[in-house]
């Protein structure tokens, strides 16, 4: 993996109680204004890192409308921070990071087709709209900073213990007469609840990953320590418990996928969190 070092410094300070302000697991945005150039779409952001130190791939930015075509950003303006940033928002790789304020920057989008209520993908932050709905045009129906229904991320604070079986090469699956029986596969034949990627030694960027059976939604969690299978399996209880304890109640299990490879060629593990279901029909 090859390592971009950036170095930043905290600028300007991110209000959390704003009503422009988004968080994820890993990253917050502050949305100081939004208009069009022409048809050129430009927001005013500062972006912070909230995850571990360490090196970490550069968060995902697009538009999405509502037929789910996604639209990337044409360009990137630096305003404050370190001026690396841009190069490395836009042209993607890893930069060292620690938790504190990344820097600030324009992002400009020229969504010409876009249709419907179009809304903003950034890093692991669920994504939120910018329009209204029911106006065609992007320009004319963006909403104001303050109008912006920004999701916040927060934990429960409370990291129970929880009954989670992890599975490789083979899944469990109830019977005809619904008592549960394992199956060897190379995989379950349907998509998980939740997919957790681990990077090797980084953070990854990745919102879903494409899975033989369609595309799962993804949570990326950097994954430090032994390289063995024992422990991704527990960095991935520990990542249950911190933020998916919902997934381990009732009839649930963990599929461990194994090495992979991100869309950036940096490696990663990925363990899906299943429901228990039927057996396939023979």
């Amino acid at each position: 993996m090859r390592y971009l070092l950036l170095v930043f410094t905290a600028v300007f300070s991110c209000g959390v109680d704003a009503a422009s302000t988004a968080s994820g697991r890993n990253w917050r945005l502050s949305i100081d204004s939004i208009g069009c150039d022409r048809a050129v779409l430009v927001l005013g952001t500062k972006i912070r890192y909230l995850g571990p130190k360490g090196p970490v791939e550069s968060p995902v930015i697009r538009l999405v409308d509502a037929k789910g075509e996604r639209n990337l950003p044409r360009s990137l303006v630096w305003k404050q921070g370190g001026r690396e940033i841009a190069d490395w928002l836009s042209g993607g790789g890893l930069a060292n990071l620690q938790s504190a304020d990344v820097g600030e920057v324009q992002l400009k989008f020229e969504p010409r087709d876009a249709a419907g209520e179009v809304r903003l993908e950034f890093g692991d932050i669920d994504a939120f709209p910018l329009t209204r709905k029911g106006t065609r045009s992007v320009c004319a129906s963006l909403l104001k900073p303050e109008e912006l229904q920004t999701p916040r991320f927060s934990r429960s604070g409370k990291e129970g213990k929880i009954s989670l079986r992890f599975y490789r090469k083979a899944y469990p699956c109830l019977s005809a007469s619904n008592a549960p029986v394992t199956v060897e596969a190379q995989y379950p034949p349907y998509l998980p609840r939740q997919l957790l990627v681990l990077g090797h030694g980084y953070l990854p960027n990745a919102r879903e990953i494409a899975l033989p059976m369609g595309t799962a939604a993804a949570q990326s969690y950097a994954l430090t320590g032994p390289d063995d299978l024992k422990d991704v399996e527990q960095a991935a209880r520990r990542a249950v418990q911190a933020d998916f304890p919902q997934h381990a109640k009732g009839r649930t299990f963990a599929f461990d996928w194994g090495l992979q490879r991100s869309a950036s060629g940096n490696e990663l593990y990925s363990v899906g969190l299943y429901d228990l279901r039927a057996c396939p029909a023979k």
